[in-house]
């Protein structure tokens, strides 16, 4: 990653361009399965991969909040920092 940093206004003229790209996460079924057992969320398609086997997507999925909590991190990898903002 890049350590320049960019002015608010010179990160404003590069809206619709891409930054850089954050890393892949990789979420295995025991990701999930802590994720649900702490949000109470133990619905099959999230924990039994035997049952989730027959439904639309062929397996378990993740959590949708699970998914958006990582959103910040991959954002932190992502964009610039902005002069004037907190180091990173």
């Amino acid at each position: 990653m890049s350590s320049t940093s960019l002015s608010p206004s010179a990160l404003s003229k590069m809206i619709g361009q891409r930054l850089r790209d954050s890393r892949w996460i990789n979420l295995d079924q025991r990701q999930i399965d802590e994720f649900a057992r702490l949000t109470g969320d133990e619905q099959f398609i999230h924990v039994d991969p035997v049952a989730a086997s027959v439904g639309p997507f062929g397996g378990t999925i993740a959590h949708g909040f699970l998914v958006l909590s990582l959103l910040s991190n991959m954002a932190f990898e992502a964009l610039p920092d902005i002069e004037g903002g907190t180091a990173k």
